[in-house]
């Protein structure tokens, strides 16, 4: 399976929008809140999805039109786990976070800001993931081109 991942990584994300989509549209709580500093943003779950899905299908199709370039095989296997893992962790604890406090004994405030700092830190992993994405393509790109 991971042979196949790293061979036809855009078919393995193209798959993961219908999910996330699905996740999105029948998965949902409530809104989504965010703040930032004296700003919230509230967004509808259904329009999270679409963007969520919105990136994915850009990083499949980046993977698509480089099809034929060689890639860093651990890289790209790399990369595509962790994207996959990340947005369907960073989907499921931003639109049902209330599935893991029926396990803990917190209370309500402790419960809800350690599903922030959980989604903020498979956010930033997710991020630096896209930077090693950006280097297998620089890499590549660059391998085509010399030959």
């Amino acid at each position: 399976m991971l042979k196949k991942i790293a061979n036809k990584p855009h078919s393995f994300l193209f798959l993961l929008i219908p999910v996330i989509l699905l996740l999105a549209l029948f998965g949902i709580g409530s809104t989504i809140d965010i703040q930032m500093h004296n700003t919230y943003f509230v967004i509808d779950p259904f329009y999270f999805g679409i963007l969520l899905s919105i990136i994915l299908g850009g990083i499949g199709g980046l993977y698509w039109l480089v099809i034929n370039k060689k890639l860093i095989d651990w890289i790209t296997m790399i990369h595509v786990m962790v994207t996959s893992i990340g947005l369907l962790l960073i989907t499921i604890l931003t639109l049902k976070p209330e599935l893991l406090n029926s396990t803990t004994g917190i209370n309500y405030l402790e419960y809800y800001s350690t599903i922030i700092r959980i989604v903020s830190i498979a956010t930033l992993i997710w991020l630096l993931c896209q930077l090693l994405f950006l280097v297998n393509l620089f890499i590549g790109i660059s391998r085509s081109r010399e030959k």
